[in-house]
C-alpha cells in the first residue's frame, strides 16, 4: 500500500511540475510562452538517427548542433551557463493599473544564467545590461530577479514567492502560445484588433499552428459576408484522392449576394435576375484540385439540392457573351469563341467539358476528367475535418515534389556558410518526409480563424 501511495505522489507531482506560464501576470494584457527550444535539436537528432548514414546527410546533424557564434549554439538550443530555455521561457506585461512586466527563464544557476543573458543582451545591440545581486540594471531601471525553482523570474516590481498559477487561456503543452488583448492588441492591429492567439501545438505525427483575431464591431461587419451562413456544403462529389492537392473556397452564396446587394455592387454587375439563379443553384462551395498535372485542372461547384448545375454553365455563358466573346452550351461542352483581331475576325475556340454528379458540378479541360467522376471510377477523397465544414477555405497538399536537396559541397568555406548549406540540405529531408500540408481559413462572426498543419512520415 505505501509504495502504491509514493508512486501516486510521484505521479501527481510530475503531473503539476512548475511551468513558465504558472509564472503569468494574473492581468497580463499580452503573453508570450515559448517551450520549444529544444525541438529543433531534437527533430536534428531524429532525423540523423534515421538518415545520419546515407551519403546526404553523413556528419550535417553533428556539424549543425556544434554550430557556434557569439559563446552560443543556437541550434542546440545552448544560449549559454545557467541557461535551460528547453524548461521554457515566457514574457508577460500589461499596461494598466500601472505598467508592469515580468520575464521567466529555464535556468539550471540563476547567477550564472544572468550573466548569459548579460551576454546575449549585448550581442543583440540592445541597451547596457548589467547584473546585480538582486537582479538586472537596464540604463537607470532596476529589475528585481530572483531564483523560483527551475526558473529565474524578473519583475519590473516585486517578484512573488510562488507562482500565481497558469490562467486558462494559456495552453499548458503548445510549444509556442501567444496572447494579446486590451492595449496590446490594440497597438499591434492598429485599433483593428480586440484579442490575438498563436499556438504551435506539437503531434505524434507532426504538427499545427493555430491563429484566432477578433475584432471590433466595425471590422467583425466587414466579415459578415464571408461568414458560413445555412447554405449546405457541397463540390466535394468529384474529388479524387489522386490529385497531389486540393484548393477550395467556401462561402454562403445567398448570404453573399445579399450583402453586395447592400454595399451597392451596380446592376450592371449583379443582375436580380443572375442573383436569384446563383442564389438558388449555387451553395457558394468552389473546389479545385489537379487531374493529372497542370494542364488538367478540374473545378467543381456545389449545387443546393435539387438544383439545375446547367443553369450555372448558361450563366457563365451569358457572362462571356457580355464580355465580346461567344459561348455556346450543348451536349456537355461550353464553347468559348475568342475573336483574334489580327487574323480578321477568326475566333479560337477553348472548349469546356462539364458535368453534375450529386451536388457537383464539375467542369474540366478533358472529357475523361469529367466522365471518370460521371462513372465513379475516381478514388474518393474526404477532406480533412479542419478543411470539410462550410466557411472552411484553403488547402490540402499530400504530393510535394522535393528533389534530393543541395548535392554535397554546394556551400564550402567559413563556418557560417557552411551551415547554410547544412541546413538547406537537412530541410530538403524533412521537406520529403511531409505526407500533407494543409491550411484553412475560417471567418467567425467576432473575428477569424487561421490554422496550418502538416504530417510528417
Amino acid at each position: 500500500m505505501k509504495w502504491m501511495i509514493a508512486l501516486g505522489l510521484l505521479a501527481a507531482s510530475a503531473a503539476h511540475a512548475e511551468d513558465a506560464a504558472d509564472w503569468a501576470l494574473p492581468d497580463a494584457e499580452a503573453s508570450v510562452v515559448f517551450r520549444g527550444a529544444g525541438r529543433l535539436a531534437a527533430t536534428l537528432k531524429a532525423l540523423d538517427a534515421r538518415f545520419g548514414q546515407t551519403r546526404a546527410m553523413r556528419g550535417l546533424v553533428p556539424r549543425i548542433l556544434a554550430f557556434e557564434a557569439g559563446g552560443v549554439r543556437p541550434f542546440a538550443a545552448d544560449l549559454g551557463p545557467g541557461l535551460d530555455l528547453g524548461a521554457g521561457v515566457a514574457a508577460f506585461g500589461t499596461k494598466a493599473p500601472v505598467e508592469r512586466f515580468r520575464f521567466v527563464f529555464g535556468v539550471t544557476d540563476a547567477e550564472q544564467a544572468k550573466a548569459s543573458l548579460v551576454k546575449l543582451a549585448g550581442a543583440l545591440g540592445d541597451a547596457p545590461l548589467a547584473a546585480t545581486p538582486t537582479g538586472f540594471q537596464a540604463g537607470e531601471k532596476s529589475i528585481p530577479c530572483a531564483a523560483r525553482g527551475r526558473f529565474l523570474v524578473c519583475d519590473t516590481q516585486a517578484v512573488p514567492e510562488k507562482a500565481p498559477g497558469r490562467p486558462a487561456t494559456l495552453s499548458p503543452d503548445a510549444l509556442l502560445d501567444v496572447r494579446l488583448a486590451g492595449s496590446a492588441a490594440a497597438e499591434v492591429g492598429q485599433g483593428a484588433l480586440e484579442t490575438l492567439s498563436i499556438q504551435w501545438v506539437a503531434e505524434a505525427s507532426g504538427g499545427r499552428l493555430r491563429v484566432k483575431a477578433t475584432g471590433p464591431e466595425a471590422v467583425a461587419g466587414a466579415l459578415k459576408a464571408w461568414l458560413p451562413g445555412t447554405t449546405p456544403v457541397g463540390g466535394a462529389d468529384c474529388l479524387d484522392a489522386r490529385a497531389g492537392g486540393v484548393l477550395k473556397l467556401s462561402l454562403d452564396a445567398p448570404r453573399l449576394l445579399r450583402e453586395a446587394a447592400g454595399l451597392g455592387v451596380p446592376v450592371e454587375v449583379t443582375t436580380a435576375r443572375q442573383a436569384v439563379v446563383v442564389g438558388s443553384t449555387w451553395t457558394g462551395d468552389l473546389v479545385l484540385w489537379l487531374a493529372g498535372g497542370f494542364l488538367h485542372p478540374v473545378v467543381a461547384l456545389g449545387l443546393q439540392p435539387g438544383a439545375d448545375g446547367e443553369a450555372l454553365v448558361r450563366l457563365f455563358a451569358e457572362g462571356i457573351q457580355a464580355a465580346g466573346a461567344t459561348a455556346t452550351v450543348a451536349d456537355g461542352t461550353l464553347s468559348i469563341g475568342v475573336p483574334d483581331p489580327t487574323e480578321d475576325g477568326a475566333a479560337t475556340t477553348i472548349r469546356l467539358r462539364y458535368g453534375v454528379v450529386g451536388q457537383t458540378l464539375v467542369l474540366a479541360v478533358a472529357e475523361r476528367d469529367v466522365e471518370r467522376c460521371k462513372l465513379g471510377q475516381q478514388r474518393p477523397l474526404t477532406l480533412p475535418a479542419p478543411l470539410a465544414g462550410k466557411g472552411q477555405s484553403g488547402f490540402v497538399l499530400r504530393s510535394f515534389g522535393f528533389g534530393p536537396g543541395a548535392p554535397a559541397g554546394f556551400v564550402s568555406g567559413s563556418t557560417k556558410w557552411q551551415v547554410v548549406g547544412d541546413l538547406l540540405q537537412v530541410a530538403t529531408v524533412q521537406a520529403m518526409l511531409l505526407s500533407e500540408l494543409g491550411f484553412v481559413f475560417a471567418p467567425a462572426p467576432d473575428g477569424v480563424v487561421a490554422e496550418l498543419w502538416w504530417e510528417v512520415l
